[in-house]
C-alpha cells in the first residue's frame, strides 16, 4: 500500500503519470535520463537523484559485467519545442561528466511528427531550421531561398504538425569488468506561468500531480488574492529498465525552495523528511513502474 506524508500542506505518494500541456504557460516537457540502446551486459550499480525546481543532479555508476568492450551511442532528450499559442522552455546548461572529468557533447536536432514519423533528415536535407518554422508558423510565407516543406508537416493555419527537439549525443565506453561513473546536472525544464487560483491548478493537476483532498485544502489556505506560484515537473524514470537487473541502489531527493511550499507529487515510493525541505527515498533493487510528476506550490507575496 502506498503511504502518504504531509510536507507543510501536504505531499501525496501514488503511481500515476501524464503528459500536461496548458496554454498561456512557459512550456516544458519531460525532463529525461539519460538512454541508452538495451545493455543486457551493463549494471546500473547505483543511482542518486536530486530533483528541484532549479537544479536536477543525476549520479549514475555503471558497471560491464561482462568480459568484452562495449561502446555505444548515449542520448539525452531536451523536451521538444512546440510552435504555437504558447512560449517553450528549453534546457540550456547540460553539464556531463564521465569518471569526474567534463565531457564535450553533441548536440543534435530530431523532428517528429505526430504519428511518431521521425523527418529529421528531410528538414535538414530541405535547410529548414526551428526559426525557419517558428517564422513560418506565425507570419505563413515561406522563408528566403527555402524550399517549401510537404503540405502534410503544417495544418492548414501553417501550426506544425510535429516537434522538434535537441538532443544531447555522446559516445560512452564501457570497460570489460569495470565500473563507469557517469553523473550529469542541467536547470529542469517545466510547466510554470502567471499566478493562479488553488481552483485553477486543482482543475489542471488534481490526477496528474496526484493533489488530494487534504492538499487540496492546503492550497486553499495558501492562497491570497493573488493566487498562487506554481511549477510543474515531469521526470522520466523508465527508461533506468534497459540495463541488466534492477538498480541495485537507487536514491532520490527532492527539495522545495521554502518549507511553507506544498509540493505533491505522483510516486509510488515512501519519502522520509531530513529537514523543512528535503525529502528522500532511498531502495535497494530498485526496479521503475512509473515516472515521477512534481507540482510546487508557492505563497504569491504581496
Amino acid at each position: 500500500m502506498l503511504k502518504k506524508l504531509i510536507l507543510v500542506g501536504c505531499l501525496t505518494l501514488i503511481a500515476n503519470s501524464q503528459t500536461l500541456l496548458a496554454n498561456d504557460t512557459s512550456i516544458g516537457d519531460e525532463n529525461g535520463t539519460i538512454v541508452f540502446q538495451q545493455q543486457p551486459d551493463i549494471s546500473m550499480e547505483k543511482e542518486t537523484l536530486f530533483i528541484s525546481e532549479d537544479e536536477v543532479r543525476v549520479d549514475y555508476v555503471f558497471a560491464n559485467t561482462s568480459k568484452k568492450y562495449i561502446q555505444t551511442r548515449v542520448t539525452f532528450p531536451m523536451p521538444p519545442i512546440y510552435i504555437g499559442l504558447s512560449d517553450h522552455n528549453t534546457i540550456e546548461d547540460f553539464k556531463l561528466w564521465i569518471n569526474d572529468i567534463e565531457q564535450k557533447v553533441n548536440y543534435q536536432l530530431v523532428v517528429k511528427l505526430k504519428d511518431g514519423t521521425d523527418i529529421s533528415q528531410t528538414m535538414a536535407e530541405l535547410g529548414w531550421t526551428p526559426s525557419d518554422v517558428e517564422a513560418y508558423a506565425y507570419e505563413q510565407t515561406l522563408p528566403a531561398k527555402k524550399t517549401p516543406p510537404p503540405k502534410h508537416w503544417f495544418d492548414a493555419d501553417g501550426t506544425p504538425r510535429f516537434t522538434m527537439s535537441n538532443y544531447f549525443t555522446w559516445t560512452q565506453i564501457f570497460p570489460a569488468g569495470k565500473s563507469v561513473h557517469v553523473r550529469h546536472a542541467y536547470r529542469p525544464s517545466k510547466y510554470t506561468g502567471v499566478p493562479n487560483s488553488s481552483a485553477s491548478l486543482i482543475k489542471e493537476f488534481s490526477k496528474t500531480a496526484c493533489i488530494d483532498a487534504r492538499t487540496q485544502a492546503g492550497m486553499k489556505k495558501l492562497e491570497n488574492k493573488e493566487g498562487l506560484n506554481w511549477s510543474f515537473i515531469s521526470y522520466i524514470l523508465l527508461t533506468a529498465n534497459n540495463w541488466q537487473g534492477p538498480i541495485k541502489e537507487f536514491e532520490l531527493t527532492i527539495k522545495k525552495r521554502d518549507a511553507a511550499d506544498i509540493l505533491s507529487l505522483c510516486f509510488g515510493g515512501e519519502l522520509k523528511k531530513l529537514d523543512p525541505v528535503t525529502f528522500v527515498f532511498r531502495q535497494l533493487n530498485f526496479r521503475p513502474k512509473e515516472d515521477i510528476n512534481l507540482l510546487f506550490i508557492a505563497k504569491v507575496k504581496l
